[in-house]
């Protein structure tokens, strides 16, 4: 097999668990290449990551500038060498209206360098994401070549030391909770109300209520908004990878 990791540093030291599993797939047989934004201290590394060559395996994108005009010069740069490598994928990297703020900030164009030109095939793509989910961006560049729904995806979510509190947690799967009880309601009150009506005509007005009073039960909550905007990006997601076939 093919595998790609997507990860937003190698190698690091603290990060033995990745290592572990590139290791493991090397020395099964399979091929493994490592898509990462940036490395560790290069004086500090594991002594595997020499022995199996993980260093040739590796393949970074260019260091993102926190100043905006030098990352604009530097993308300029780089679009010069860029643009005719891979035309597409660096339009698709640049579409404003489809990826807003990722895109205006010039992070998606960045994060689609290392995947230009000769544009590998994978069977699975296996994603580390830490928080504050530092690896989105180069894992999205994967995503514009529309090839991933076709795969197997493997998303590594890993805690650190943060910000992010349980309550935090409880406050993200509210809305659902939420959008799930109301359709529970309404069927228990279209129940009462319609006790004898025929199974498959109460079937098709259940299913059209559920789904109304979840969407609409979303939409009263802000954070449910942000639910229904994931769906509809998930749709599109969705639609462009079948056309691509």
């Amino acid at each position: 097999m093919k595998v790609a990791f997507i990860v937003e540093i190698f190698p690091a030291l603290s990060q033995t668990f990745i290592l572990d599993q590139i290791i493991g797939l090397i020395e099964r047989g399979h091929e493994v290449d490592i898509y990462a934004q940036t490395q560790d201290d290069p004086n500090k590394n594991h002594p595997d990551v020499d022995k199996y060559g993980l260093r040739d395996r590796t393949y970074y994108q260019p260091l993102y500038p926190r100043n905006k005009f030098l990352r604009l010069l530097q993308a300029l740069w780089l679009l010069i060498g860029c643009f005719f490598r891979d035309p597409i994928l660096v339009l698709r990297s640049l579409n404003l209206w489809k990826y807003g703020k990722d895109a205006a900030s010039l992070r998606l164009f960045y994060s689609v360098i290392p995947f230009l030109g000769d544009r590998r095939q994978y069977d699975i793509i296996q994603c580390h994401f830490g928080l504050p989910w530092g690896a989105k961006g180069v894992a999205a560049s994967y995503s514009l070549l529309v090839r991933f729904i076709l795969l197997p995806v493997l998303f590594w979510f890993v805690g650190r030391t943060g910000p992010v509190q349980t309550k935090d947690f409880y406050r993200t799967a509210a809305p659902i909770a939420f959008a799930s009880l109301a359709p529970t309601l309404v069927l228990t009150a279209f129940r009462y109300w319609y006790p004898t009506l025929n199974p498959i005509v109460g079937c098709g007005v259940a299913a059209v209520l559920t789904a109304t009073t979840f969407l609409a039960a979303l939409y009263l909550i802000p954070e449910g908004r942000y639910a229904i905007k994931d769906l509809k990006d998930l749709a599109i997601v969705l639609k462009s990878g079948k056309s691509s076939e």
